[in-house]
């Protein structure tokens, strides 16, 4: 199958950046022939099993494709490309006019989840016997979903909460239209080894050649100053630093 999207890249080829999957698992053909996009579902796997982050583009077969979130939003901005920026790093931004967004350099989306809303969901029973508001669906992006336990599309999310599958593509629309998604900048991992091997050192250095009450509060001095980075980054300019 191909993509629905067209892809134009600049400054490098994505494909040497992006997630690889070796396999696929399709819709019906009826249904993708008649569709006006093609978007994928897949999470990665994460040590933890939380969801923090999905790729806005995957490679398969050498072939680019977009996320489910993504591709709603180029069919709902009735769009036909999907423009992948990219530096010496990797993959920098993607843009689906009239709407760009950052990402790391392997086309990661850092999610900014919110708490579920009871009142954004219906049930297929309601649709079907119609017993919704009139005007419920206008000018929405409805993602359809299952949300039983048996069907395990069920994810862990930052929050601690859970919730199903579909719900993780519903934030990541919803950050992208808001421009409130979270950011992970390449660069700054590298600030973060510095950081923790200043720290450590002196953490070291003052506890052998001071006493230990005022080595303790040292300590946890830098251990304050560590979160008060963190929290200041991520309040004022949306961006991750592992505290």
């Amino acid at each position: 199958r191909s993509a629905k999207a067209k892809f134009f890249s600049k400054g490098g080829d994505p494909n040497n950046f992006t997630y690889s999957f070796p396999y696929s698992i399709g819709s019906l053909e009826k249904l993708e022939n008649s569709s006006k996009g093609l978007g994928s579902i897949s999470f990665l796997d994460q040590s933890d099993g939380i969801i923090r982050s999905v790729p806005l583009i995957i490679q398969f077969k050498k072939k680019l494709y977009p996320t489910l979130g993504l591709e709603m939003i180029r069919v709902g901005s009735k769009q036909k490309n999907i423009f992948v920026e990219l530096d010496e790093v990797g993959v920098k931004k993607l843009s689906v006019r009239p709407f760009k967004i950052t990402s790391d350099a392997n086309g990661l989306f850092w999610i900014r989840y919110k708490q579920s809303q009871k009142s954004q969901y219906i049930s297929s029973t309601s649709v079907y016997d119609e017993k919704f508001e009139e005007g419920f669906f206008k000018d929405k992006y409805v993602l359809i979903g299952a949300s039983a336990q048996g069907l395990f599309d069920l994810v862990k999310t930052p929050l601690g909460i859970t919730i199903p599958g579909v719900e993780v593509h519903a934030n990541v629309i919803e950050n992208i239209l808001n421009n409130s998604y979270l950011i992970r900048n390449p660069k700054v991992y590298i600030v973060e080894l510095l950081f923790s091997i200043i720290i450590a050192f002196i953490t070291f250095y003052f506890s052998q050649n001071i006493k230990p009450k005022y080595g303790l509060a040292i300590y946890f001095s830098s251990i304050i100053s560590v979160i008060l980075i963190g929290l200041t980054f991520f309040l004022l300019r949306s961006e991750l630093i592992d505290i």
